[in-house]
Order: C-alpha cells, then sequence, then structure tokens
C-alpha cells in the first residue's frame, strides 16, 4: 500500500541469531560458529599451586641441609685447626687463610679461651697436615687494608698437627692505633730533644740525667786511668831501685874470697 512501508526480510541489526541446539551424542554441524573459551576449574588451579609450594620448599630444605653439613662437619679433603692469640682485632668469620702466600682456607670460627684470649677456629684445604713447629701470623694486606692470617712452618718440626688441634705458636695482631700513637709519642721526643723548641719539663730532666750519667762515668774512666798510671810508676822505680842497689849477699862473700888468695910477698922475706 503507498505510504506504507516496505517489509525487507533482512534481520535487524541488533537481532542476534539463536544459538544452535546442540542435542547429546549428536554432533555440531557448525562447530565454528559459536567457539566455547574452556576456563580451568578451581580445582585444578588450586593443586597447581601446592604443587609449586611443595617444589619451593623442597628445595629450601635441601639449600639448608647443604650449608648445615659444610658449617658442621669438615668435609672430606679439609682440615681444621686452631690458634689462641692475646689479640685478634681485625679477624673475623670469612677471613682469609695464607699458606707461602696462597690462599688455603678461611676462618670459620672465633671466641674468648683461657682468660679472655681469642681463639680462632681456621679451615684449610690442604693435601697434608701442617708440621707441629707452624705459626700463625695475624698480618694487614697494606697500610691501610685487611687482615688476615699468615701459616709459616717452621721446617724442623718431627711430626704434624692432627685435625682439630691447636697452634702452638702465634703472633698477634698489630694495632695501627697503638702504632700511630707510638709514632706521635717519638714525634713529640723529637721535638722536644730540638734546641730550638722549648722541651717539656720531664724531657728536660732525662736529659740533665743523661748527661749527668755521661759525666760521672767520664770521670770514674779519667780516675782508673790515674791509678793505672800511678802503679806502673811505682813498680818502674821500684825496678830502678833493685839495680843500683848492691845485692845484701856481697859483703859475706868477699873474706871467704880473700882467704883463698897467695900469702903477701913479706913473708917470703922472713
Amino acid at each position: 500500500m503507498p505510504g506504507c512501508p516496505k517489509e525487507t526480510n533482512a534481520p535487524a541489526a541488533n537481532v542476534q541469531p539463536p544459538p544452535a541446539t546442540i542435542r547429546r551424542g549428536v554432533p555440531d554441524p557448525f562447530p565454528f560458529t559459536h567457539p566455547v573459551l574452556v576456563m580451568p576449574s578451581r580445582s585444578r588451579s588450586r593443586e597447581t599451586l601446592i604443587g609449586a609450594v611443595v617444589v619451593a620448599a623442597g628445595a629450601l630444605l635441601v639449600v639448608a641441609t647443604t650449608i648445615n653439613r659444610h658449617e658442621g662437619a669438615v668435609p672430606s679433603g679439609l682440615y681444621e685447626v686452631t690458634a689462641l692469640f692475646n689479640r685478634a682485632d681485625g679477624i673475623g668469620v670469612g677471613s682469609e687463610v695464607r699458606l707461602a702466600g696462597i690462599p688455603v682456607g678461611k676462618v670459620v670460627g672465633h671466641t674468648l679461651a683461657d682468660g679472655y684470649r681469642a681463639l680462632v677456629t681456621m679451615r684449610l684445604d690442604v693435601t697434608e697436615d701442617l708440621p707441629d713447629d707452624t705459626a700463625a701470623v695475624i698480618h694487614t694486606e697494606g697500610f691501610l687494608g685487611g687482615k688476615y692470617i699468615e701459616l709459616r712452618t717452621g721446617g724442623g718440626g718431627m711430626g704434624t698437627i692432627p685435625s682439630g688441634e691447636r697452634l702452638d705458636y702465634t703472633q698477634d695482631s698489630v694495632v695501627m692505633e697503638d702504632l700511630l700513637a707510638k709514632v706521635v709519642a717519638m714525634a713529640k721526643t723529637r721535638r722536644g730533644l730540638d734546641p730550638n723548641r722549648p722541651a717539656a719539663p720531664q724531657v728536660q730532666e732525662q736529659e740533665q740525667a743523661r748527661r749527668a750519667a755521661q759525666d760521672k762515668a767520664r770521670q770514674e774512666e779519667r780516675a782508673r786511668k790515674l791509678e793505672e798510671e800511678r802503679q806502673q810508676e811505682e813498680a818502674r822505680l821500684a825496678r830502678e831501685r833493685e839495680v843500683a842497689s848492691p845485692s845484701p849477699e856481697a859483703p859475706a862473700s868477699l873474706p871467704a874470697s880473700s882467704e883463698s888468695l897467695p900469702a903477701p910477698a913479706a913473708t917470703e922475706g922472713n
């Protein structure tokens, strides 16, 4: 009819076609016309999470067991000794241990023992036990570097030190603060003895005492030499007097010699 819109068979743009009906046991004739997104179930996600947690816990357990094993008993091929120091400044767990300048181990423990002395435990990777005259010396890497323990073998030992035993010979750490204090004290002393600077009273008294002792020693040496010269002069004069004076046996021998002489000439005339 005129004035009425024409009927069209085309579906409206906003009208969705009805979903295809799939009967049980009958395959879908148009499988790609309505794709279905398959979502994992909650139970499967929970199982995956639990499995990941179990694997992570097992890995942590293995790592912890390995660390405890290395920190506990001595591993195969390694060797432990201890050393007792009066002072072990700068030495701690992880400090390097050297033998002939080559790193051979680490410090694995330190504690107080034997009257508040430092007992240091060293773990070494060596092929032979150390000689029983080995000494442990604390060294400094340069003037302001870190500290390490140097092992020195004497070469005259008759036996070896078993693993776990203590070294008999040690040398303590040199404290840089004490060394600097000594240097400063020496500098102050030299400054006090400088004639161009006024000396401290204590240093001046020490210098006067030193000079008085030197003067006394020189006087005693001079007196000793004079006494030796006097004794030598007396001995020389005594020898000269002995040579100049006649022997006491000479007068007694003269009459004896006169009796042996022949008779005088007057006796023959009679």
